[in-house]
């Protein structure tokens, strides 16, 4: 199985180019707050700041929530765009994990830096 992880000090930021691309691939969208959507699948929140002689647009997501980060097309998007799917702080890899089921998934941060580990049932 694969899963998105990140790889750096800071936590798992995604770019502005990334969440264009995940919303371009069907990811549901809404301007604005909201909660999560009854279908509980992952989605992209846009919140548009306005700024001296311009605006600019932030992308907020739950794709940092652990149990979304084997979705495929999150995967397909960081394969896709490689460096360019990092937000400022963000170093994010995909990597294969010898399991298939997400649940005995475990992912650890300290300081923004991510392990996964895998709880073997007795």
């Amino acid at each position: 199985m694969k899963v998105a992880l990140n790889k750096c000090y800071g936590g798992f930021d995604l770019s502005t180019k990334a969440h264009k691309r995940l919303i371009e691939l069907g990811i549901n969208y809404y301007e604005g707050w909201q909660s999560i959507p009854k279908d509980n699948k992952p989605y992209v929140i846009k919140d548009t700041e306005n700024e001296v002689g311009g605006s600019s647009e932030k992308f907020y997501s739950n794709f940092s929530d652990y149990e979304h980060r084997a979705n495929p097309i999150l995967l397909q998007v960081i394969e896709e765009l490689g460096e360019d799917v990092n937000g400022w702080c963000g170093n994010i890899v995909v990597v294969d994990i010898p399991i298939n089921d997400i649940d005995n998934l475990y992912i650890d941060d300290y300081d923004g830096i991510e392990t996964a580990h895998i709880e073997k049932g007795w």
